[in-house]
């Protein structure tokens, strides 16, 4: 049996981007599912997959979303937090839309009284 090489193996970012370069509905849901998460690197790494899936990558996907590509990768790798403003310019550049609802699927009813 003849050895692998190390360039026989492809990264879960590799195969994450290629699964979502396929399939866009699975690169949604799996944004979706990954914003869910309570520690905020899993939402960016998600993101950084779907940046790598997009035509010309990272670098046409900043220069779309008029942010800086190394400040992105920055923020995309952990070593900074990015701002509210670079996430929603770059989703914007991908043509996502964020949409909030209640995580509760029973929703607290309103609190107002109905005037007698």
């Amino acid at each position: 049996m003849k050895a692998r090489q190390r360039g026989d193996y492809r990264t879960l970012d590799e195969v994450a981007a290629e699964q979502m370069r396929n399939d866009p509905e699975f690169a949604l849901y799996h944004l979706e599912q990954c914003a869910q998460d309570p520690e905020p690197r899993v939402f960016l790494r998600a993101l950084k997959q779907l940046l790598h899936a997009q035509p010309g990558g990272l670098d046409a996907v900043a220069r779309k979303a008029g942010v800086d590509r190394s400040g992105l990768h920055r923020a995309l790798t952990g070593t900074h937090v990015p701002n509210w403003n670079t996430v929603a310019r770059v989703l914007r550049a991908l043509d996502v839309s964020v949409r909030f609802q209640h995580a509760d699927p029973d929703p607290p009813k309103s609190r107002r009284r109905a005037r007698a």
